[in-house]
């Protein structure tokens, strides 16, 4: 049986350290993904009305963080990745 762990990381800045340590316990891969959610969205939406037509703020509302997927082989494993 396999098993499938999803981690929303907030801070993109741990991305390298996160990645690392799943490394180290013998996760050898993930699929990363640069996502943002409904909270933040509508955060910007209320700064920045569209017809303004400005460029998004990114960075300055901090309105991304990564998801990361990735499949492993026994709960223990799922567990680890988590911690």
């Amino acid at each position: 049986m396999y098993y499938m762990v999803m981690l929303v990381l907030d801070n993109p800045d741990l991305l390298d350290k996160v990645l690392e340590s799943w490394h180290q316990n013998g996760i050898g891969g993930a699929t990363i993904i640069e996502s943002s959610g409904f909270h933040r969205w509508q955060a910007q939406k209320r700064l920045l009305p569209m017809r303004y037509n400005l460029p998004p703020l990114k960075g300055e509302l901090g309105n991304y963080n990564y998801t990361l997927f990735t499949v492993v082989p026994s709960e223990e494993k799922a567990r680890q990745a988590l911690q």
